[in-house]
């Protein structure tokens, strides 16, 4: 049979309404997942690279890219872990491909290969990566495991947080690194960056994406 149009006006309008409650957490101050995956898909040239890590990243990429984006290459890689080799990746997809490439991922992620930022010197294109500092693995506190009953502390061995950052490896390895804690610092990071390679840690607070998930559920709720 044909579409239901009663369920096609049901979609629509709920898709209305989470784009209404995404663009009014975004008029936050307070930098957070979803303003770094906007800003760095905005930020993209026409014709670039953009490689996407997995849990978090991916997700808020989904959740939070503007709907009109640059018509670009998107690359997405997921290991046995979901998180093996992304840096390696994406600067290989870059030396083979010559296209500027941005590299948006986690914390953890880059912790896992962050042997894979000596590979960046072969880079011959602009190559960012733009790191969602949040302190740890904070899909986990998202998914149904985070409400068991009893998990309480044992969270921590799921989200493993460091408190580490990633200034002194960036100088190690010889790219530029940028530490940002703002909409506006990103914002101005992302049109700085130049071709120099370069290290966008851009810090957000740990548990900030579960509260703005949370946050948007309840203003979804609220809008008719």
């Amino acid at each position: 049979g044909g579409a239901d149009p009663a369920y096609a006006a049901h979609v629509a309008a709920t898709a209305e309404r989470r784009r209404r409650a995404v663009a009014a957490d975004l008029d936050s101050a307070e930098l957070s997942e979803g303003h770094v995956a906007r800003a760095t898909v905005t930020a993209l040239a026409p014709g670039a690279q953009l490689a996407v890590g997995n849990s978090l990243p991916i997700r808020a990429v989904d959740a939070f890219a503007p709907d009109g984006a640059p018509d670009v290459v998107v690359l997405h890689q997921r290991g046995a872990n979901g998180i093996d080799g992304l840096v390696s990746g994406a600067a290989g997809a870059a030396v083979a491909t010559g296209r500027p490439t941005t590299l948006l991922l986690g914390d953890v992620s880059l912790l896992h290969d962050l042997n894979g930022l000596h590979t960046v010197r072969h880079v011959r294109s602009p190559f960012t990566i733009v790191c969602v500092h949040n302190d740890g693995g904070r899909i986990f506190e998202q998914l149904p495991l985070a409400s068991l009953p009893g998990v309480g502390a044992t969270l921590l061995r799921f989200t493993t947080p460091h408190g580490l950052g990633f200034g002194p490896a960036a100088a190690m390895f010889g790219l530029r690194h940028v530490l940002v804690d703002t909409p506006a610092a990103l914002a101005a990071a992302l049109e700085a960056r130049g071709d120099a390679p370069t290290l966008i840690e851009a810090r957000v607070p740990p548990s900030g994406a579960l509260a703005q998930a949370r946050r948007i559920a309840a203003r979804m709720k609220e809008t008719p």
